[in-house]
């Protein structure tokens, strides 16, 4: 696994971010300062996910919230209620935490139902490549439980996974996305996908980034992969968000959803309904399940069962 997803420059392409003046007159401009690769990136990031974490805590303890108050809907929403299936008793991973504002996210959602604040009872674990945004995270979540990893497999048993495209800067092979997914038992996923190879693209930024052929990756999957919602790019490629299940039934989740008016008021507007991913590729191969592909499922849960006796909850 690649540990440069979020600086991972295309080889003739610089990352870099720039603050200075236009005249707006002649148009002149001039450079206060120009910053360049991991650097470019932790400032641009800083600035964006504190905000959102600010608009979290404002939020917090009012009961006037509308749906168009809250930011990240898309994963605030799906997430809290993702949580909730476990009873808020969980190990969750995120790939790409930056400052882990999720944390701000989810206490922000329990006081809206006048719930105490859940977080405690999280287990918190990252992969983060900027030793910066790490410390922020920590730094501003004391008393949280946050442990940063180097892959998803030093975390043990995952309970929930969360990818907002990290893994397209993460790695170029899809069996390495199916590994990731396998390794939780609800996967949340905004995924780059290619109805039929992967393939590789330079973004905006001059990054690489890596579209995974649906075939391929669902080949490769434990469980079940589903489209929630999202936007067909073209005739090869899908961007979505995407739901993994390994042993959890996908109606329990899609009930789970709908019980929030919020949740479900935003599924309706995106039109969201659960879609094998299979069914977005132009062909897929019949399915093997090798046995030493899954090898982990029962050392997992003998994991996943030890975690929540110690915790004192049974789990969903």
């Amino acid at each position: 696994m690649s540990d440069a997803y979020q600086g991972s420059e295309a080889a003739d392409w610089e990352t870099y971010c720039v603050l200075g003046a236009k005249n707006r007159t002649n148009g002149e401009e001039l450079i206060h300062q120009r910053l360049t690769g991991q650097d470019a990136y932790d400032h641009f990031a800083l600035a964006l996910y504190l905000k959102q974490l600010i608009s979290f805590c404002e939020l917090t303890g009012r009961s006037d919230v509308r749906l168009e108050d809250i930011q990240r809907k898309e994963k605030i929403l799906f997430l809290y209620e993702i949580f909730r299936i476990f009873d808020f008793r969980l190990r969750y991973l995120e790939l790409g935490s930056t400052v882990f504002e999720i944390i701000d996210g989810i206490r922000m959602m329990a006081s809206l139902e006048n719930n105490r604040d859940p977080t405690p009872d999280i287990s918190f674990y990252g992969i983060e490549r900027s030793g910066f945004l790490r410390s922020v995270g920590k730094y501003i979540h004391k008393g949280s439980s946050i442990k940063y990893v180097n892959d998803v497999e030093d975390a043990g048993g995952i309970d929930v996974l969360y990818d907002r495209a990290v893994s397209s800067y993460m790695t170029s092979e899809s069996s390495e996305l199916a590994r990731f997914l396998n390794m939780s038992r609800i996967g949340y996923a905004n995924l780059l996908l290619s109805r039929t190879v992967s393939f590789d693209i330079v973004n905006d930024v001059g990054k690489a980034q890596t579209f995974f052929g649906i075939p391929e990756l669902v080949n490769n999957l434990c469980g079940n992969l589903y489209y929630l919602f999202g936007r067909e790019r073209d005739d090869t490629s899908v961007e979505g968000f995407f739901i993994y299940t390994r042993d959890i039934e996908i109606d329990t989740i899609m009930q789970s959803f709908r019980r929030s008016p919020l949740l479900d008021r935003f599924m309706a507007e995106k039109d969201v309904a659960a879609t094998p991913a299979g069914r977005l590729a132009r062909s897929v191969p019949p399915r093997r399940l090798l046995a030493d592909r899954c090898h982990f499922r029962a050392p997992l849960d003998a994991r996943l069962a030890s975690f929540r006796a110690a915790r004192g909850s049974t789990g969903a």
